[in-house]
């Protein structure tokens, strides 16, 4: 088993050319290749028991080419495709549109039709399947039913394999518990006796080691005549180098330590962090004046010029504002009044008129009065 689980068994290759001797019979006795309801079902939908009834012949013939009715899509989609070049009359039954997709759709329904079939081993949806059917239909589910479940006691392999097949005996499920349990009993043993064979192995490891340091340090007194032979000394255990305390040394540790801060190169570090916190909150404070500051003061801050209601005006000049007012201003200075009671339209043309009787001389009061009686 890897990372991604228990790996699926590869698919069991079927003889294309039986396939193909299988399916031209069908076609050449029904004279045609429909999949009824299986056009338009997709595979994680329902399976549909009328429409699986009615291809009682096309399964039984899927059935004798794979028992287990586990298909390569290209595997079909070639088959197809040499299905329609010797009857191109299939064609005939199907929209022009799908004409040039035809091998890839009959392989598609194939797969959808199989993948339905193959659940009915399972009695719950075997049940589902025929709930709503007639007689004489329930009878083909049945010997469907029968039919893939030979296939699959055929291929007895895949069953063990845990392939996408499901077993509808619960014989078989009992059967896989039992074996596994006892697989895991096997792996426990085993685990045990590993353990008492390292024990056995170290004491014995232990108790030699004595020897042969005894062995060694006996061998440099022989003579040279009298050496030890190869053989012997291939004989000798040596035992193992001891392994180093975990504990470091002291002058080691005091080295790693880190060294103290000395106190005048403390209240320098100190300093500066507190410059620096100093200035950022400087930064923020003006920051916040900026957006508290207002650019213009509101209107009734604001010191209002007395209005001029006399006088002489000549050289004035008209000025639009936003909702269709108009304004007459002195050219350069400020506004003498605005006409804002009419449309856009209207309120040029009767601030046009007041503007030709400034130019003309009259009086700012009289042409006041003039706006009022607008």
């Amino acid at each position: 088993m890897g990372k991604g689980g228990a790996r699926r068994p590869a698919t069991p290759d079927t003889d294309l050319e039986h396939l193909y001797d299988k399916l031209a019979k069908l076609v050449r006795e029904q004279e045609h290749l429909s999949f009824h309801g299986y056009q338009t079902l997709r595979r994680t939908q329902a399976c549909s028991g009328a429409d699986m009834a009615q291809l009682e012949s096309l399964l039984d013939a899927l059935v004798n080419c794979q028992p287990l009715l586990i298909f390569k899509y290209a595997d079909l989609k070639a088959t197809y495709q040499k299905l329609l070049q010797n009857f191109p009359a299939l064609k005939s039954s199907h929209p022009v549109a799908v004409g040039p997709h035809l091998a890839g759709k009959y392989a598609d329904w194939t797969m959808t039709l199989c993948s339905h079939a193959r659940r009915l081993r399972d009695e719950k949806r075997f049940q589902e399947a025929s709930k709503n059917l007639t007689n004489s239909q329930v009878q083909k589910l049945t010997s469907i039913k029968q039919m893939i479940e030979n296939g699959a006691l055929e291929y007895g392999e895949y069953e063990d394999k845990k392939y996408t097949v499901k077993s509808g005996n619960k014989k078989l499920k009992k059967v896989k518990k039992v074996l596994k349990k006892e697989k895991a009993k096997q792996r426990a043993q085993g685990s045990s006796e590993d353990t008492k064979v390292k024990k056995v192995k170290k004491a014995k490891a232990t108790s030699s080691d004595e020897e042969t340091l005894q062995k060694l340090a006996a061998a440099p007194d022989m003579a040279s005549d009298d050496s030890m032979d190869t053989a012997e000394l291939l004989d000798l255990e040596v035992p193992l180098t001891p392994k180093k305390d975990n504990k470091k040394d002291k002058l080691r540790e005091e080295a790693e330590a880190v060294s103290p801060i000395p106190s005048r190169k403390k209240s320098i570090k100190t300093l500066v962090k507190q410059d620096k916190k100093k200035c950022k909150d400087e930064t923020e404070e003006k920051a916040k004046q900026k957006e508290k500051k207002v650019l213009k003061k509101p209107a009734a801050a604001r010191k209002m010029p007395p209005r001029i209601h006399s006088g002489v005006f000549k050289d004035v000049i008209l000025m639009p504002y936003k909702e269709g007012r108009w304004a007459v201003r002195v050219r350069g200075g400020r506004q003498l009044f605005q006409i804002s009671k009419f449309s856009e339209a209207k309120n040029k043309i009767q601030a046009t008129k007041l503007i030709k009787m400034l130019q003309a001389g009259t009086d700012l009061k009289e042409v006041l009065a003039a706006k009022a009686k607008l």
